[in-house]
């Protein structure tokens, strides 16, 4: 399956650093989400939970993923967001140790939904 997304592409970094749910993206705008990688940075063998809430529904993305040592999870989905939709990502280690990135196309004025 192909896709053709268009905009400017921009990055959004967040450090999981606990074991509670972590905002990692809030929508302004109607958005369009490219990707989300998540990277175990300490050598740890940690599960990750990557969701998306939308008017205080829970969505998965991942649930209760197992992830190696400095294993790199990517979900390369393109996932569209409507305004005020979160996408939270949740560590099982009380250090958390995961870096996010989400990638997403900048929303243009016109996407008010």
């Amino acid at each position: 399956m192909s896709v053709l997304v268009n905009g400017q592409p921009q990055t959004e970094w967040t450090r999981i650093t606990g074991n509670t749910a972590t905002t990692i993206f809030t929508a302004a705008k109607r958005t369009t989400i490219v990707a989300i990688a998540a990277s175990e940075t300490s050598g740890s063998t940690p599960t990750l939970a990557i969701w998306r809430t939308k008017s205080a529904t829970d969505y998965y993305l991942r649930s209760a993923l197992a992830v190696t040592a400095r294993q790199r999870v990517l979900i390369d989905e393109v996932l569209v967001l409507d305004q005020g939709d979160v996408l939270k990502a949740q560590s099982n280690d009380a250090a958390g140790k995961f870096d996010v990135t989400v990638t997403y196309l900048a929303p243009s004025a016109l996407a008010n939904r």
